[in-house]
């Protein structure tokens, strides 16, 4: 049946959430907000798989949420396992994270890394338009962050420290 096929199975899905939804609230608190927050390619990646599990111990039929709770909990420990690395170790960071790279310089597009980034000139100028500004000759730098967004620095904030160590 498309709309309706039983009670029992209503109430799978009803005992399926309330085991999954506490067992979420728990493993996030306990590994902290970072599990499912925007950070990096390896954040999001575990985010999708853990929703995509989740999703499926809800729906589906003949999943066994034990197995669903050792296979989100492993996700989990191993992306707080690489989180740590590359907070406290240098070189697993350097292979883990990307850099960031400035897209726009002294109001000027640097094509080649928006190329090599693949961000469009349309992309730069929503977000110099989302800091305020109303034209590039206002911007020093637009770096592409690592995280995926666009961080605009205004001409006024000249000998900026926070960009003088990205490639132009």
């Amino acid at each position: 049946m498309i709309f309706f096929e039983s009670w029992s199975e209503i109430l799978r899905v009803i005992v399926s959430a309330l085991v999954i939804y506490p067992f979420l609230i728990l493993t996030t608190t306990a590994m902290g907000t970072r599990s499912f927050a925007k950070m990096n390619n390896f954040d999001w990646l575990v985010t999708i798989a853990t929703g995509s599990i989740l999703g499926a111990a809800v729906m589906l039929k003949n999943v066994v949420l034990l197995e669903v709770i050792v296979g989100v909990s492993t996700l989990l420990c191993l992306q707080y396992c690489l989180t740590y690395a590359t907070a406290n170790f240098s070189k697993v960071s350097h292979v883990i994270k990307t850099s960031p790279k400035m897209v726009v310089y002294q109001g000027e597009f640097l094509r080649d890394h928006m190329k090599a980034e693949r961000v469009s000139e349309d992309e730069i100028k929503a977000a110099i338009r989302k800091a305020g500004l109303g034209d590039v000759k206002c911007v020093q730098a637009v770096i592409f962050e690592s995280d995926g967004e666009l961080s605009v620095i205004c001409n006024n904030q000249f000998n900026n420290p926070l960009i003088s160590d990205i490639e132009r």
